[in-house]
């Protein structure tokens, strides 16, 4: 909620349902920028790994196929060491309650941190690539099919995004690990 007044104050900012960012796209001449992971990706972080939620979304492939738009496979390197995050983790059950009612509210409900333990981002250098567009054809109600295709293009691209980009951060071992 807080997040959500400070992007407002940056620029155009529209609501993230389904109904606005598909009149956004069919009336302006804008991009829409969709991070798929929402409380899911949050409780799903780990240390080792990138980890980004992609398999089970696709309302974004949706929207893209229903307004024309086109899908382009973005990622920021470095974009999880900003904060940390504490959600439950060596309280008992406290990890599994916490999400539950996090997925309730529609936010995920921790407690996070950056510099000197408060809410303000590390010092971190990102880096944001972007991969080639995938064009998908225009259809007001898109087959499972056209769905499928689509999203093992996006995922496909975004790997291998990740692939091609990530030694530049120097993170040569690093998997990305896409649910």
């Amino acid at each position: 909620p807080i997040f959500k007044q400070i992007l407002r104050g940056m620029g155009r900012v529209i609501d993230a349902s389904r109904h606005c960012a598909e009149q956004a796209l069919e009336t302006y001449p804008y991009s829409v920028g969709i991070s798929t992971g929402g409380v899911a990706e949050v409780f799903g972080t780990n240390a080792q790994d990138e980890c980004i939620l992609l398999r089970e979304r696709v309302g974004l492939i949706k929207l893209a196929i229903r307004t024309g738009s086109d899908l382009v496979p973005c990622f920021i390197f470095g974009n999880a060491k900003l904060l940390s995050c504490w959600s439950g983790e060596g309280v008992p059950f406290g990890r599994t309650i916490l999400e539950s009612i996090s997925r309730k509210l529609g936010f995920a409900l921790i407690l996070f941190y950056g510099r000197w333990f408060l809410p303000i981002p590390r010092r971190v250098q990102l880096l944001g690539v972007k991969g080639k567009a995938i064009r998908v054809e225009k259809c007001k109600d898109p087959t499972v099919e056209m769905i499928r295709q689509a999203q093992d293009e996006l995922i496909a691209e975004t790997q291998e995004l990740f692939d091609r980009y990530k030694h530049l951060y120097g993170w040569k071992d690093k998997r990305l690990i896409i649910k």
